[in-house]
């Protein structure tokens, strides 16, 4: 299978398992009388909703800034999964279209935040109450946001990081579409950055006389 079927393949895959979680958000939320979009649509003249879209683009901005930050950084695990996502993922996405790129970081946005922000952080803050249970609450579902993204344990590290970050973001604008939003927009982002890398030349072969 040559690389551009390779590349497709996975793209399908991908978009099948972000829209899959989506499904999931949405019947758990329905089984546990739970609404997986907290915050959307909270007023009739929608524009609560079109300001949750403008913060959450600029909430992406300090995510971006963290990716091209932790690109420079010459130490040991950042240099390694800068080698682990250049040798696993990239060739993968090397060949997707912008509009595959814009469909699946958007249902990554909405699948994986209605699960770990809508679902898990919003029901363990109302189980937990207090000061207390939503810190706690934020931290065991970004926990379980890094565990969920584990390629090595410093990406599941950083991931877990992003999820707090996520978390406070529903917390201060109490509308899901923020971290939505902000989540969509890095992945799209990061999403083209990785695809444009250069290909890394192959390793000379050494001859011996």
């Amino acid at each position: 299978m040559n690389a551009p079927e390779r590349s497709r393949r996975f793209a399908v895959a991908a978009l099948l398992f972000e829209g899959g979680l989506v499904v999931l958000a949405l019947l758990s939320g329905g089984l546990l009388q739970r609404n997986p979009l907290p915050g959307i649509g909270g007023e009739s003249d929608g524009w609560s909703d079109l300001l949750a879209v403008a913060w959450g683009v600029a909430a992406a901005l300090p995510m971006l800034a963290g990716l091209l930050l932790i690109e420079r950084l010459p130490f040991g695990p950042l240099r390694s999964l800068q080698q682990t996502v250049q040798d696993q993922l990239v060739p993968l996405i090397r060949h997707w279209t912008i509009p595959q790129m814009a469909t699946i970081s958007l249902a990554a946005g909405f699948g994986e935040e209605m699960l770990f922000r809508g679902l898990l952080q919003t029901g363990l803050a109302d189980f937990w109450n207090g000061t207390q249970g939503v810190v706690l609450a934020v931290l065991l579902a970004s926990l379980a946001f890094g565990v969920c993204h584990w390629l090595t344990p410093t990406y599941a590290l950083l991931a877990a990081a992003v999820g707090v970050y996520l978390g406070l973001l529903l917390i201060l604008f109490d509308n899901l579409l923020v971290p939505v939003v902000a989540h969509a927009v890095y992945d799209f982002i990061a999403l083209i950055h990785l695809a444009r890398t250069p290909e890394e030349p192959p390793a000379a072969e050494t001859s011996e006389d």
